[in-house]
């Protein structure tokens, strides 16, 4: 996949992808990186991209004409994407990342400032793209959101495929509790299946913890998926976790809502 970058601030995404993951992704080819700065494209002597807003709003505004200049010098795949990081986008969820990471090319517009003029969001703009309800000082920062999260999903860039499929939202819900050595701190233990050996019954567990989880915490996730999970299995696996276990993976007081949803009453 290539990634095309349009930026006031190139230093920000390169430092970012010149390190981990991201890195080792673009040495591996599985993914082709470019930054392009939009002062590249302004002839006058100050190197500004930016101008006062009509009708007297506040802050500065990126001009239409450096920005259609920096993704003229684009090389455009015929099928590539032009996303614009903005607040006021489609929110960022696991469906959406499932289509982008399918493209061969996305070049991602980061804004600065007060935005950018909106004629060239008509113009050239594909999919207005915001990473949550809330605003940030550019859309740099969503931009390499955006990109690491479809990278978990492209095969050979993480060790383990499994890691990815097994992520939180992956699958529609939150991953279950995780532990690593010791097995005993500050008088918690690790739950005691996970250190039996059985795959067969941590799996089980592990399928069934991330309902409880999503109970707790994403209940919202739980609906699209509230006639795919058998909750009687839920109920008596819930009824047979320990009280210390419970408190320790932090899924108290969910009978009623296990109830709840095995009578089909969500």
């Amino acid at each position: 996949m290539k990634i095309s970058f349009i930026t006031l601030f190139p230093d920000i995404i390169q430092s970012y992808i010149s390190t981990g993951l991201l890195a080792r992704a673009q040495a591996n080819t599985l993914f082709e990186f470019e930054v392009f700065n939009i002062r590249d494209a302004v002839t006058k002597n100050y190197k500004s991209a930016d101008d006062t807003v009509y009708g007297g709003s506040d802050g500065m505004l990126i001009q239409y004409d450096p920005l259609v200049q920096t993704l003229n010098k684009v090389q455009r795949d015929p099928t590539a994407e032009v996303i614009y990081l903005s607040p006021q986008g489609q929110n960022l969820n696991q469906n959406l990342i499932n289509k982008l990471k399918v493209k061969k090319h996305l070049i991602l517009i980061s804004g600065r400032y007060a935005g950018v003029d909106q004629r060239f969001i008509k113009e050239h703009v594909d999919l207005e793209l915001s990473i949550g309800d809330y605003v940030l000082c550019g859309g740099e920062l969503p931009s390499l959101v955006l990109v690491e999260t479809i990278s978990r999903q492209v095969s050979g860039v993480l060790g383990s495929h499994e890691s990815a499929q097994n992520d939180s939202f992956t699958q529609g819900l939150l991953e279950a509790p995780q532990f690593t050595k010791p097995n005993e701190v500050s008088g918690m233990k690790v739950p005691e299946v996970l250190v039996s050996g059985d795959h067969k019954k941590i799996e089980l567990w592990k399928n069934h913890m991330s309902v409880l989880v999503t109970l707790k915490k994403r209940e919202d996730l739980i609906l699209p998926k509230v006639n795919e999970i058998n909750w009687k299995q839920i109920d008596a696996f819930y009824k047979n976790v320990s009280q210390e276990d419970k408190n320790i993976l932090q899924i108290n007081d969910l009978d009623q809502k296990i109830e709840k949803y095995k009578n089909g009453t969500p």
